[in-house]
């Protein structure tokens, strides 16, 4: 119930500032806590490993980039199509690469505290990001196990999380 409640939305939301994001992971940390019934003092990296949980922030680097996978499947609405710009669609030589049906075009902006945090802006930099192999996924479920998994590798070594 709780992370239904968190990530409604988030793939809009999450853009919000790094304080209202501290302020929703706080209480996905209270919730770990309270299910495993430790004390307040226990390391979240651990608490969130023992239940195979990511950080909301990266679930909803997940959806984000399931809305990307549907707009390069082509099964999404037209608005996406003019949000979310392919390499290849851009006929200059330049674009063109092996995997230019695979990454997006990434908007310009003048700061990093408006322009970077719009859902544009941070989906596609994310996606583009992205190993190859996770990008040309044969499917949305696989898409999402791979970046699952993706992200729990990322946490091997670490000992505390970071808001990204």
């Amino acid at each position: 119930m709780i992370k239904q409640t968190m990530m409604y939305g988030s793939s809009v939301w999450v853009s919000t500032s790094v304080v209202n994001l501290n302020k929703v992971f706080r209480l996905q940390k209270r919730a770990a806590r309270v299910i495993l019934n430790v004390d307040t003092k226990a390391n979240s990296v651990d608490l969130f490993r023992e239940l195979n949980w990511l950080p909301f922030f990266h679930e909803a680097k997940i959806n984000k980039c399931g809305l990307i996978y549907k707009r390069l499947n082509g099964v999404c609405p037209d608005y996406m199509l003019e949000l979310l710009k392919r390499n290849i669609d851009i006929r200059s030589s330049e674009r063109q690469s092996r995997y230019g049906s695979l990454n997006l075009i990434c908007p310009k902006y003048k700061r990093e505290s408006e322009g970077a945090r719009t859902f544009q802006v941070s989906a596609i930099r994310f996606w583009n990001s992205l190993p190859n192999e996770i990008k040309s996924s044969s499917s949305l479920e696989t898409l999402k196990k791979s970046l699952y998994k993706y992200f729990l590798e990322s946490y091997k070594d670490v000992h505390h999380f970071t808001i990204s």
